[in-house]
């Protein structure tokens, strides 16, 4: 015997429960801001080609030298410099934002 699936529906319907809407939970308190990066720590070579590279008044940029390639990845890595374009010898690098803050915050004072 077939049962036509509306009339079966009707019949739940009737005999179950009505389900109330679950309450609205209460707002997420607001998370605070985010706290700023801390200043990379540069080693001494680092610290010197980092201001090297801020001194250079030409628009191009610093045309680093092989010797100092691993200093200057490690800038790179810290985000301080940026790497410019291609000249002849390599690539020229120019001092970022964040680099000009590095450079303008007083080392700190050695603890005695």
């Amino acid at each position: 015997m077939a049962v036509k699936k509306s009339a079966g529906e009707a019949k739940a319907k009737e005999g179950s429960t009505v389900k109330k809407a679950a309450p609205k939970k209460a707002a997420a308190p607001k998370k605070a801001a985010p706290k700023k990066a801390a200043a990379p720590k540069l080693t001494p070579p680092q610290k010197i080609m980092l201001e090297k590279i801020g001194g250079i008044t030409d628009p191009v940029g610093y045309a680093g030298e092989k010797k100092e390639l691993k200093v200057i990845e490690a800038l790179l890595k810290h985000k301080v410099i940026k790497k410019g374009k291609k000249g002849e010898k390599g690539f020229h690098y120019l001092i970022s934002n964040a680099g000009k803050k590095v450079l303008s915050t007083p080392a700190p004072a050695p603890k005695s």
